[in-house]
C-alpha cells in the first residue's frame, strides 16, 4: 500500500495533461508474482538518471525539486520497502514521454527461515514482552487499589519516581485526610486509573516511560476522569502547556514543605464541592445569553458582561475560576484586556477566548501567553466551548444536565484529526518508517522522512515547515542528540516541537533528550496511544480552532 501510494501520488505530481494508469498482472516471467505498475504520461525521466532517483535526495533534475517539489527520499524507502517483501521495483521511462514505475512481489511469502523471518519472529517476541509487561502493570495496580483505606473518604493518586518527593506529598497530604496511591511510572499511573478514580492527582512531568504531559492529555481524554483535579510538578519550565491542557495548578521543582502544602490547600479549594465561578465577557447581547443558556448548571455560578472595563471592574472583586472572552470589544480589544488582566493579578484564572476573528499565527502565539484555549466560532464551536468550560472548571459529567451530557456524547464520538498537520519523521529503521507513516497519515498528518539527523536538517532547511519532528535517538552520521541540537541552534525553525523516540525507558536518556532541547520524549516500541496524547499535547487537533 506504501510503495502504490507513492507511486501514485508521483505520478500525479509530475503529470501536467494526459492519464495515469495502475495496472496489475501476473508476471510473464514467473506466473508466482504479481506485478502493479503505475503508468503515466508525465515529464519522464533521462536514461542516465533512472538509478540514481531511488537513491535518497536525488531528483532527475534539481529544477524539478523546485518547480514540483518532494525529496526523492520516498522511492528510496519503496526500494526497501519491496525488498521487504521478497520483491522488486524496476523503472521504464523516456524524457517527456512517460514513466510507469512497477512494483514486483512473491504472491506467496517465502516460508524458509530467512533473517528477515527472524526478524519478524523478534518482533513477535518484543510484542509478547510488551504484553507480559502491561500484565505484570496490571497486577502491581491491583495490588495497589486493594489497600486503600475505605475509612478515608478522598484518594490522591502520586505519579512521581524520585521517593524524597513522593514522601513529602504523601505526609502533606495525609494531614488533609486523604489516603495516598503512589505509582513511580505514567504507565503504572494509568494502569491504577482504569481501576480506580481518586479524588485528585499529583503527577510529575518527567517520568520513565510515557511523560507526565502525555498522561495528563491521556487523563484529560477520559470522560469518567476529566474531572479530577491534577496538580503537575516539575522543574521544567511547562507551566502554560500544563494549564492549556487543565492542570489545575503547576508546582516547581525542587519541592518545599510550603509549596506542597500549599498544592494541597490548592487541591482542597476544588475538590470541596464549593459552586463553581465563570465570567462570560462578550458584547453581542444575543451571544452571551447563547453562552450562558449553553453552560449553566446547578453546580456554576455565571456573571455576563459586554465590556473589557466591567469584566475589569468586576474581577477586582470577586475571583472566577474560569473565563470565556470574545476578542471583538466595544471599549478594549482582547489583547489589550488580556494585558491588564495580567497587571491585576499574578495568577490568571484559565481564560478561553471564544471569537469570530480569523487569527494569524503571530496572532495565536500572541495570545496564548495568556490564554488556555481559543476556539473560533463555527458550526461546531458551542460544543467544543462546553467541554473546555467543562475541563477548567473539573466539572463531572455524570452530574451535568442531560442535554449538556448528550451535546459531550456526541463530540466524544466525532474522532479528532490532525488534518494537515505536517510532520517530519527522522528514523533509520525502514520497519519503523512504515508503521509510523501509516498511522500518522491516517490521523491526517501529511509525513516527511529523513533517515538520520544530517538527512533531518536539510528537510529542515530546504522544505516547507513543519508541526512537529518525531526524533529517533540511535541513528548513523548524526544521531538524535546532536540533531535535536543542531535544531535548537537556528532561530528560523528552533521553536518546532520535538518528541525524542528513545529505545529504552531509561530516565537518563529522557534527561539527556531535554536537555539537548526535545519538549517531550517516547520510548520504543511506540504505544500508538501515547504518541496521540504526547501529539496532542504539542501539535493540537484541527478541531481545537475549528
Amino acid at each position: 500500500e506504501q510503495i502504490l501510494r507513492n507511486f501514485v501520488s508521483n505520478a500525479i505530481k509530475f503529470t501536467e495533461q494526459g492519464s495515469i494508469t495502475l495496472k496489475a498482472a501476473l508476471s510473464p516471467h514467473d506466473p508466482d508474482r504479481l506485478v502493479i505498475s503505475v503508468i503515466d504520461t508525465g515529464i519522464g525521466i533521462p536514461a542516465e538518471k533512472k538509478e540514481r532517483i531511488f537513491e535518497a535526495f536525488e531528483q532527475a533534475d534539481s529544477s524539478i525539486s523546485r518547480r514540483f517539489g518532494g525529496t526523492g527520499l520516498g522511492l528510496s524507502i519503496a526500494k526497501e520497502l519491496a525488498g521487504l517483501l521478497g520483491g522488486r521495483v524496476f523503472l521504464d521511462s523516456g524524457v517527456e514521454t512517460g514513466s510507469m514505475f512497477s512494483l514486483e512481489v512473491p504472491i506467496h511469502m517465502p516460508t524458509s527461515k530467512t533473517e528477515e523471518d527472524e526478524v519478524r519472529t523478534g518482533r513477535k517476541s518484543i510484542d509478547k514482552e510488551g504484553d507480559e509487561a502491561h500484565t505484570q502493570m496490571a497486577d502491581i495496580a491491583k495490588g495497589i487499589v486493594q489497600k486503600i483505606d475505605h475509612d478515608k473518604s478522598k484518594t490522591l493518586l502520586v505519579v512521581e519516581d524520585d521517593l524524597s518527593s513522593r514522601s513529602l506529598i504523601r505526609s502533606a497530604a495525609e494531614l488533609y485526610g486523604y489516603h495516598v496511591l503512589e505509582a513511580d511510572s505514567g504507565e503504572l499511573g494509568l494502569a491504577i486509573l482504569k481501576m480506580h478514580a481518586p479524588t485528585a492527582i499529583m503527577l510529575d512531568i518527567k517520568l520513565p516511560g510515557i511523560s507526565g504531559m502525555g498522561m495528563l492529555e491521556s487523563i484529560k481524554r477520559m470522560p469518567k476522569m476529566r474531572h479530577v483535579p491534577v496538580h503537575m510538578i516539575s522543574g521544567l519550565d511547562y507551566q502554560q502547556n500544563s494549564l492549556r491542557l487543565g492542570a489545575m495548578g503547576f508546582l516547581g521543582k525542587p519541592l518545599s514543605k510550603q509549596g506542597v502544602q500549599d498544592a494541597m490547600d490548592h487541591i482542597e479549594n476544588v475538590v470541596s464541592g464549593r459552586s463553581k465561578k465563570l465570567l462570560v465577557v462578550e458584547d453581542d447581547d444575543k451571544q452571551r445569553r447563547a453562552i450562558v443558556d449553553l453552560i449553566a448548571g446547578e453546580d456554576i455560578r455565571i456573571e455576563s458582561v459586554g465590556t473589557g472595563a466591567a469584566a475589569l471592574a468586576l474581577l477586582k472583586e470577586q475571583h472566577f475560576d474560569c473565563i470565556v472572552l470574545d476578542l471583538s470589544l466595544p471599549d478594549m480589544v482582547g489583547g489589550t484586556f488580556l494585558s491588564k488582566l495580567s497587571e491585576l493579578r499574578a495568577h490568571l484564572p484559565p481564560v478561553i477566548i471564544y471569537t469570530g476573528q480569523e487569527l494569524s499565527r503571530e496572532d495565536e502565539e500572541s495570545l496564548r501567553r495568556y490564554a488556555e484555549s481559543i476556539i473560533l466560532k463555527g458550526v461546531r464551536s458551542p460544543e467544543r466551548l462546553l467541554d473546555e468550560v467543562n475541563l477548567f472548571l473539573h466539572r463531572l459529567e455524570d452530574d451535568l444536565p442531560v442535554r449538556q451530557r448528550d451535546i459531550l456524547r456526541e463530540l466524544r464520538g466525532r474522532d479528532q484529526s490532525f488534518e494537515g498537520r505536517k510532520v517530519l519523521l527522522v528514523d533509520d529503521d525502514i520497519r519503523n518508517i512504515f508503521s509510523l507513516t501509516h498511522v500518522l497519515e491516517s490521523r491526517g498528518f501529511e509525513v516527511r522522512i529523513a533517515r538520520d539527523g544530517i538527512e533531518a536538517l536539510e528537510q529542515l532547511k530546504q522544505g516547507p515547515p513543519v508541526d512537529v519532528v518525531l526524533m529517533d535517538i540511535m541513528m548513523p552520521r548524526m544521531d538524535g542528540y546532536e540533531a535535536i541540537r543542531r535544531i535548537r541552534e537556528d532561530k528560523k525553525y528552533g521553536n518546532v516541537p520535538i518528541i525524542a523516540l528513545t529505545a529504552k525507558a531509561m530516565k537518563g536518556d529522557h534527561e539527556k533528550c531535554i536537555e539537548v532541547g526535545a519538549n517531550d520524549y517516547l520510548p520504543k516500541p511506540l504505544d500508538v496511544g501515547s504518541l496521540m496524547s504526547v501529539l496532542k499535547v504539542w501539535v493540537g487537533a484541527k478541531e481545537s480552532l475549528a
